[in-house]
């Protein structure tokens, strides 16, 4: 199927991504509606930290990837906002399951 791979035993459907570079500050990610699982990535020295459904990232927000690290998040049934927190850049994947 075209827009769809599997991954363990999930399908996904690949819905577009897009590349922050947020400057040390927080930012919302343009997440699809449709969204149940990102991919983020982290290109550069510095870490970057993510808030789920909340209003902004902050460097003691539990959402946490390692710089030059990749980290899948989901599926999240209710997932309205994404914020991210960094000074390298972050590269962001949204899937829909199934």
């Amino acid at each position: 199927m075209k827009g769809h791979y599997r991954t363990g035993i999930r399908l996904l459907k690949y819905l577009g991504g897009e590349v922050l570079t947020p400057g040390g500050v927080s930012v919302q990610a343009n997440l699809p509606s449709e969204a149940t699982i990102v991919d983020i990535g982290v290109e550069g020295q510095n870490p970057c930290y993510f808030a789920i459904n909340g209003t902004f990232a902050l460097a003691t927000s539990p959402g946490y990837v390692p710089s030059e690290e990749v980290m899948q998040i989901g599926p999240i049934g209710n997932f309205t906002r994404l914020d991210i927190l960094s000074s390298s850049t972050v590269h962001l994947s949204y899937y829909r399951d199934g």
